[in-house]
């Protein structure tokens, strides 16, 4: 089996086990992944403007604008007006995004707890550094 396939096969599984691990606790999935992200980065910037959020995502403020337009209406997100600058809006996170948060660091100590359970210390340990290195390579780090 060629590295593509492993990897391949890596990546739908872990999908597939997110998404029950998700469901499993009561909070059915129904968002995508690019809404995911606005969701941890709302989180990570506490009430960010547009701007922030745009920046933050280095994406466009209209696609920013529309992404959080599609949140708003599946209340996961709740836009303000800046009361002092009411050309500026603010988002925050709602109950709903707030418990998909929780559910997301749940699957993720599962995960963590089932790859300990599988790997030796030594190979948990060189996965850390692999994983850190590919995501390091992904950000242009390496």
């Amino acid at each position: 089996m060629m590295i593509e396939d492993t990897l391949l096969e890596f990546v739908n599984t872990l999908d597939t086990s997110f998404k029950r691990i998700i469901q499993d606790t009561g909070h059915p999935l129904n968002i995508t992944a690019s809404q995911a992200q606005y969701i941890e980065a709302i989180y990570a910037l506490e009430n960010p403007t547009i701007s922030e959020l745009s920046e933050k995502l280095g994406i466009t403020k209209a696609s920013v604008t529309v992404g959080i337009h599609k949140l708003v209406e599946q209340g996961f997100v709740l836009k303000k007006q800046s009361k002092k600058d009411k050309r500026m809006f603010h988002v925050s996170l709602t109950k709903s995004s707030e418990k998909l948060l929780q559910a997301k660091q749940h699957a993720l100590g599962t995960y963590g707890d089932f790859i300990r359970s599988v790997l030796s210390k030594n190979e948990a340990q060189g996965f850390e550094v692999i994983m850190k290195k590919l995501v390091q390579a992904f950000h242009g780090g390496v």
